[in-house]
């Protein structure tokens, strides 16, 4: 995967977290390249991406701002936690695990409480 595009992940991870609250400002290209240790036409060409998916816009002047469509939002976080099970399910149906021992192992991974 090239850099803009692990980049804009990251940043798209960090919107769907709460990291970057809906409506809020990012930081400048300048802080995110120094930040990520990358170049600013990494960042722009991240910010193109997300702004390709709606979760980022340009205002002129002031910066990038992030969506306040809490819609879109959520429903992106919806598909990223389908996604990242379906890939689950993939990866350890093919060694013999059942559907419920999966659905253990993930509760198992809550550190000894359910999920």
């Amino acid at each position: 995967m090239t850099l803009y595009k692990e980049l804009s992940r990251k940043i798209k991870f960090g919107i769907l977290r709460g990291d970057y609250p809906p409506g809020s400002r990012l930081p400048s290209l300048r802080v995110l390249a120094e930040q990520e240790k990358c170049n600013q036409a990494t960042v722009k060409r991240a910010m193109q991406i997300l702004g390709q998916e709606h979760l980022v816009s340009p205002k002129h002047t002031t910066g990038i701002f992030v969506t306040d469509d809490l819609l879109l939002i959520q429903r992106l976080r919806y598909k990223e936690q389908a996604d990242l099970t379906r890939k689950l399910y993939e990866r350890l149906m093919p060694l013999g695990y059942s559907r419920g021992e999966i659905l253990i192992m993930i509760q198992e991974c809550g550190y000894g409480r359910p999920v």
